[in-house]
């Protein structure tokens, strides 16, 4: 078995070296995500948000009322905008008169936007603890 070790020397002056302005790294905030459809063909709902354009969740049959795709943050964040694209690529079965809905508790749930034509998004003002479509 080959290992392949990088040793990285900085090598300066203290008279020279520039103060750390970089800013602190962010707060992590997990997220679960839960939906009332059924999988597809191993298109599992986490797919929706992996940024990966390759994956895509998916369910065998058409959304009903009741139905439900929502993201729920383990706390709540400060978040100004999310947007979704629905549908294929090829531009079947994309999502119309869906309704985007933002949570500051998990529980209540307020009416912010509309899916039309596969896209949709909603801008907010305030903590969000959960997002459904």
């Amino acid at each position: 078995m080959r290992r392949l070790v990088v040793l990285l020397v900085l090598c300066g002056s203290a008279a020279t070296a520039v103060p750390d302005t970089a800013p602190p790294p962010r707060r992590v905030v997990r997220a679960a995500v839960e939906s009332s459809l059924p999988t597809a063909q191993g298109n599992i709902r986490q797919f929706a948000f992996d940024s990966d354009p390759k994956t895509h969740f998916a369910s065998p049959g058409n959304p009903v009322t009741g139905d439900h795709l929502t993201v729920t943050f383990d706390e709540p964040v400060e978040l100004r905008a999310a947007s979704v694209a629905t549908g294929r690529a090829d531009g079947t079965d994309a999502l119309a008169g869906a309704a985007w809905q933002v949570s500051a508790d998990g529980i209540t749930f307020n009416d912010a936007g509309l899916v039309t034509a596969g896209y949709g998004g909603v801008r907010t003002n305030g903590p969000v603890r959960a997002l459904r479509l």
